[in-house]
């Protein structure tokens, strides 16, 4: 027969079965929950977009210019629509064979640098003194020795430039952890990880291509804890108003179209200080203005004070700002216009 308890064995049974209750209420109150929610997950808050945003502008703008010092060749970059992608959806994107740095961001974590390969050979054979056209072979499978060494020379570069528009954001370091070229070998991040793909076009001369950035939402977790913290501590403006003043202070590239003329070697040759080279344009002509390689306004030459600018007349796809009438009669009213338009000398 089982042991019957006593009326003191179940008194104190229960005063401590209340006192563990009690115990259990008053953590459950003291802990922090945070909710996971898995398919949320998959879309970034907008604030760190419009940041990776500016990030990656800005490290588009820099790698340009060094590329194009270094290549002795005018390369244009655009940056492309972010997507997300799994993991898995991102590797069965990418072709057979690419170039895909594994790269280290201190204090984010480990993400992907991939280069196609029309881009990856395109580059090793602009290096070469080549003329940069895409290269077919059959049975790629690898990159030479020869190909490996100018590539990683262009993707050091690249991290250089990537670094210094992280340090805008948060302090950082970058280092190249390994180096793959079969997408399929990668096994880094788990299939069904969330990843967030931001695409940059490169083109130089004919050939255009891809190169992609791809980073773990969960890596971007201490980004997102550091806005956070900035914006509360923060006053006046708020976080997007302030990453807008910055994009507002990113150069762009203005090339005013004055026109062109083709001469020949001697012709070339044979110019000397004093000479006049006639263009294909006539003086009353509008000039245009390309902002990043893309016509943006229209105008034509005036003198204002001696000094010798372009006056903006309208934009491009939108009505004239003003009529054409009396460009140099007036030279008050030429003044005029030309500080309210913007005159460039």
């Amino acid at each position: 027969m089982t042991k019957i308890l006593t009326e003191k064995e179940i008194e104190a049974l229960r005063q401590s079965l209340s006192e563990s209750s009690l115990l259990k209420e008053d953590n459950q109150n003291n802990r922090h929950i945070e909710t996971y929610d898995f398919i949320a997950q998959k879309h970034l808050p907008p604030r760190l977009l419009t940041v990776l945003t500016m990030i990656f502008h800005r490290f588009t703008l820099n790698f340009r210019g060094s590329l194009s010092l270094k290549l002795r060749k005018v390369v244009r970059m655009e940056l492309l629509e972010k997507t997300t992608f799994t993991f898995n959806e991102l590797i069965e994107s990418l072709s057979n064979i690419c170039w895909i740095n594994i790269l280290n961001i201190k204090s984010l974590g480990q993400c992907l640098f991939i280069l196609e390969a029309d881009l990856a050979l395109s580059l090793v054979d602009l290096l070469c003194g080549g003329p940069g056209k895409k290269i077919k072979r059959k049975n790629f499978t690898s990159f030479a020795l020869l190909e490996q060494s100018l590539i990683k020379k262009v993707v050091e570069l690249a991290i250089g430039d990537l670094k210094e528009a992280f340090n805008s954001v948060i302090s950082t370091d970058i280092e190249i952890q390994g180096v793959e070229f079969n997408p399929q070998l990668l096994t880094i991040f788990s299939p069904d990880e969330f990843i967030v793909v931001i695409p940059i076009k490169v083109s130089i001369e004919d050939m255009s291509a891809n190169m992609v950035f791809a980073l773990p939402h969960n890596s971007l977790r201490p980004l997102k804890e550091i806005l956070e913290i900035n914006q509360r501590r923060g006053s006046g403006n708020t976080w997007a108003d302030r990453i807008i003043d910055d994009l507002l202070e990113v150069e762009v590239e203005v090339i005013i179209d004055l026109g062109y003329k083709s001469i020949s070697v001697d012709e070339l040759l044979a110019l000397k200080e004093g000479d006049i080279l006639d263009l294909n344009k006539d003086i009353s002509e509008k000039i245009i203005f390309k902002v990043e390689g893309i016509p943006f306004f229209e105008g034509y030459p005036v003198e204002i004070k001696g000094n010798k600018g372009i006056k903006i007349s309208n934009l491009i796809g939108g009505e004239e700002d003003e009529s054409d009438e009396g460009k140099g009669e007036d030279k008050g009213h030429t003044e005029k216009r030309g500080r309210a338009g913007g005159g460039v000398s």
